[in-house]
């Protein structure tokens, strides 16, 4: 009698390493974790290098990106509130 499938050799064999697949969810939760925290944090690694680019010292550039940070999640706020509003 011939398995059918690796798992079923695995199981007859225990030196047969079953193949198991990783989900699509997991898969695409990886590299969107992995795209956002990149982008969150790879601006702070290059906060000294821009702000010497731009003649501004450490803290200012700082209180820029803080700025932009703030910026944006107001406007997400303000976007869901006038989405709902609107609808």
């Amino acid at each position: 009698m011939t398995p059918t499938s690796a798992a079923s050799a695995a199981e007859r064999e225990p030196g047969i390493p079953a193949r198991r697949r990783i989900p699509a969810a997991i898969l695409v939760l990886s590299v969107s974790i992995f795209v956002i925290g990149s982008a969150e944090l790879l601006p702070m690694g290059l906060l000294m290098p821009i702000a010497d680019e731009y003649g501004l010292s450490v803290s200012t550039a700082v209180a820029t990106s803080m700025g932009d940070a703030t910026a944006c999640t107001v406007r997400g706020e303000s976007s869901k509130s006038s989405r709902s509003a609107s609808a």
